[in-house]
């Protein structure tokens, strides 16, 4: 009898082991899925968690907010008629009868997905509905205040909230990888009031002469930082597969790259000076078109007499910027655009940029051609941080969109500080009485070159489209902003008399922004300044 007993004891104890045993398991499993699911989170916290961006000023461009994705389990539904009827309004453009043909499956026993991205009152209106059968889940979505605006820029982020382009894009494949962030937000160099001035000029000169796509940018002469940066087309960041496809959506400031023109010359004049090659006041003889290595070079609008080496500048001459070129080398050419970083990698926060097109064969013909900006491509962002490096006392500095990245570095010397002086005043003459009168503001003491090359079609160089540019800054003698635009393929109107160049379709558009952002920065009109 006691060993019967003793039978049923260890048989209950066994039994009572294992259900403990079993128990001890279920816990474990419950707490490695809780654990997982901490992981989870905690990894999104700190790898997928996408920082804050604010402007210079402290205005958000880009942050994550809270939205919800609803599902729902056809198994547990009572009424899938009434869930539809309830939830098309959240989501018109769903389509509802492939919907409710999912939801009929009552074999189904997984979730189907209903409707992604909803409000926080939304998912509060959808739970009083009293629906069974429903489900959310909690995501992040990152939210663009500026939308369109600042797309080219910013960039945008895929579903689980990896950057894919523009600066988001930068983040994750550069700041990330070299763990450079520090902080839980970033500030970036840009200005959202200049950035919008920006935005509505280019929109607007860009439909009043019917062009394919325009470029704005602004920085600041003394730190390189991007205060503004547009290129149009822009695209939705919520909807960005258009950007994805078509090259009209392709960042044009830093990737898209061009044939110059005439802004090219701001080189030549200063590599001449800096070399001691010419003097302003020397006379040269612009009347004929040149011929070098069978190649006509020709001027715009012809010029019947001599003129002085200060006036090829204002009036642009091609002939008379040509024979200043055949005064230094070619090496001597290359050397100076080479310190000008013209043909280097860009080292601007951004995932989409471009080299500059470096000719491998480097003779008369490219040198002279390239003097007035032809037979070498290079992006929007090169040129402005060149031109900057020639007016900035002769200084190069890397242009960046990042708040205070520049602070602590010298620059480089391309040029003396005298003959920076020269030229900005040279560029304050083309404002004056040269290419870019219609640049002129009154109180505002303007400088600037014009650009307009012809671009190559098929049999060669088209006449009748023309990237159409102006580079300018102000004020010339202490620079405080230099903005650099163009305008792809104007088309000239009767205000312009026809004409589609630089100076009649861009000239005025960056003067309508210096005046906009000059009171921004208290830069106050000179009332009785005497340009």
């Amino acid at each position: 009898m006691k060993i019967v007993n003793n039978n049923r004891v260890n048989l209950v104890f066994i039994i009572l082991l294992s259900l403990y045993l079993i128990l001890l398991i279920r816990a474990l499993y419950l707490s490695s899925l809780i654990s997982e699911k901490s992981s989870k989170h905690i990894s999104k916290t700190d790898n997928d968690y996408r920082y804050d961006i604010f402007d210079r000023n402290g205005q958000i461009l880009a942050t994550d907010i809270v939205t919800y994705t609803l599902y729902a389990e056809p198994y547990n539904i009572r009424s899938v008629k009434k869930i539809v009827a309830d939830l098309k309004s959240y989501a018109p453009d769903l389509n509802w009868k492939n919907i409710a043909r999912k939801l009929s499956n009552k074999s189904f026993k997984g979730r189907v997905l209903l409707i992604r991205d909803l409000t926080p009152k939304q998912k509060l209106s959808i739970n009083n509905l009293g629906n069974v059968g429903l489900y959310f889940h909690e995501d992040y979505k990152r939210f663009y205040p500026y939308s369109n605006i600042m797309s080219h820029l910013l960039g945008f982020v895929d579903y689980d909230e990896h950057g894919l382009s523009g600066f988001e894009g930068y983040v994750n494949k550069v700041l990330r990888k070299e763990q450079q962030i520090k902080q839980s937000k970033i500030n970036l160099a840009i200005d959202i009031r200049v950035q919008n001035i920006v935005h509505e000029e280019l929109t607007r000169a860009m439909k009043k002469f019917s062009a394919k796509g325009a470029v704005g940018i602004v920085m600041d002469v003394k730190t390189a930082e991007i205060f503004a940066l547009v290129s149009l087309p822009d695209y939705n960041p919520y909807d960005p597969g258009p950007s994805l496809i078509d090259r009209r959506y392709n960042n044009k400031a830093s990737y898209d790259t061009h044939e110059m023109g005439s802004t090219f010359k701001i080189f030549t004049m200063a590599l001449a000076l800096e070399k001691k090659l010419i003097k302003l006041d020397d006379m040269v003889d612009v009347s004929k078109n040149i011929k070098i290595s069978g190649y006509q070079i020709k001027d715009f609008k012809k010029i019947k007499e001599e003129i002085s080496i200060r006036d090829i500048f204002v009036r642009s001459s091609n002939i008379g910027t040509s024979k200043i070129a055949q005064k230094f080398s070619d090496a001597e050419q290359q050397d100076f655009f080479k310190n000008l970083n013209l043909f280097e990698p860009l080292e601007i926060e951004l995932i989409e940029k471009s080299y500059g097109n470096l000719p491998r064969k480097w003779g008369l013909t490219r040198k002279i051609t390239a003097s007035y900006g032809y037979g070498v491509s290079i992006t929007a962002i090169h040129l402005i941080q060149a031109v900057n490096a020639i007016i900035n006392n002769g200084t190069f500095l890397p242009a960046t969109i990042l708040k205070g990245k520049n602070d602590n570095k010298l620059g480089e010397k391309v040029i003396s500080t005298q003959n920076s002086s020269h030229v900005r005043k040279l560029m304050r003459e083309v404002v004056r009485r040269g290419t870019a009168r219609k640049a002129f503001s009154k109180g505002y003491d303007i400088g600037g070159k014009t650009g307009s090359a012809n671009k190559v079609g098929k049999y060669g160089y088209d006449e009748d489209r023309l990237l159409s540019s102006f580079i300018g800054f102000f004020p010339v003698e202490k620079p405080k902003f230099i903005i650099y635009s163009f305008l792809d393929e104007p088309q000239g109107i009767k205000e312009t008399g026809g004409y589609a160049t630089g100076g009649a379709t861009v000239a005025p558009l960056v003067k309508n922004i210096i005046e906009r952002i000059a009171p921004i920065y208290d830069i106050a009109p000179e009332k009785n300044a005497r340009f």
